[in-house]
């Protein structure tokens, strides 16, 4: 019955040969590690082209980071975007009050002194300048005495009074999905009230919100791509140390072949001084043997 034996093995095949009693057992130096059929020797065992060990804990971080970062992105875009509108909103609201102010305090001592001609005329600029879609001046019985449409006047001539209406000093403004109207009240001394109506395209919902809302989505880009690139070069510079600690979890697991533990020179120098102590391991057993 044999009771001796050496192992040489790869991670495709394994041969083993038993030294029968007696027989003197060759010198380290004569193992070699199987080969193919024609007699060529095998080549140290290639390793895994997937992830290694490290890897796959490093992938998953970086995964994590990367998942964590998309949603931060996507949560600040949203949140650009709408305060952009919430913004233009506001803005397009004090501008409508504004023009309204200002069109109140000039018309009010016009048409008390008559010139409902320069009123009208202030009301086609004002519509003109600021984008509006509408300036009216209404009495209290409904006909319109100026109007940024000339079109829409009913009462050409400026009547010397007018039937009052209700009295309240008021300025409201009105909103809906598409435009907004502000609502706001004349006096016009010696003559009677008023009402000026101001209306106004809405905010545009999308104006200018894409713009604010790439700017997150360019910068997660670029930080994903900053997050790649160093990846990479941990890896090609730590991917040798890698590779050691599977050969040591193989020597932990049983593995005592130095042609399949040592690893390419081209790995770096890590590499080379990683074979050499397999080589003064070798070393080592040869000098066992031979004692």
């Amino acid at each position: 019955m044999p009771n001796a034996g050496c192992r040489i093995a790869d991670n495709r095949k394994e041969t083993v040969r038993f030294v029968s009693d007696g027989e003197v057992m060759p010198d380290a130096t004569a193992i070699q590690p199987a080969g193919d059929e024609g007699g060529t020797p095998c080549a140290p065992a290639q390793r895994r082209t997937g992830l290694l060990q490290w890897e796959s804990v490093i992938a998953g971080m970086a995964l994590s980071a990367l998942v964590i970062l998309v949603v931060t992105l996507g949560v600040a875009g949203w949140w650009a975007a709408t305060s952009h509108r919430q913004a233009a909103e506001n803005a397009r609201h004090e501008q409508v009050r504004v023009v309204s102010d200002l069109l109140a305090q000039h018309a009010e001592p016009m048409l008390a002194v008559g010139e409902v001609t320069a009123v009208r005329r202030a009301l086609v600029e004002a519509r003109a300048q600021n984008g509006l879609s509408r300036c009216r001046i209404v009495l209290p019985d409904g006909r319109v005495i100026a109007d940024s449409e000339p079109g829409g006047i009913t009462a050409v001539v400026l009547p010397d009074t007018w039937p009052a209406g209700p009295l309240d000093a008021r300025s409201t403004l009105a909103s809906t999905a598409d435009a907004m109207t502000q609502v706001r009240s004349l006096m016009v001394r010696g003559r009677g009230p008023a009402t000026l109506e101001v209306t106004a395209p809405a905010a545009s919902p999308t104006g200018g919100a894409w713009e604010v809302a790439t700017a997150p989505g360019l910068l997660g880009l670029g930080a994903v791509a900053a997050l790649w690139f160093i990846y990479r070069r941990l890896r090609k510079r730590v991917v040798t140390l890698g590779l050691i600690r599977d050969a040591l979890a193989a020597v932990g697991g049983g593995e005592r072949s130095a042609d399949v533990l040592a690893l390419s020179p081209d790995l770096g120098p890590e590499a080379v001084a990683w074979n050499e102590l397999l080589g003064e391991r070798r070393a080592a057993e040869r000098a066992a043997v031979a004692g």
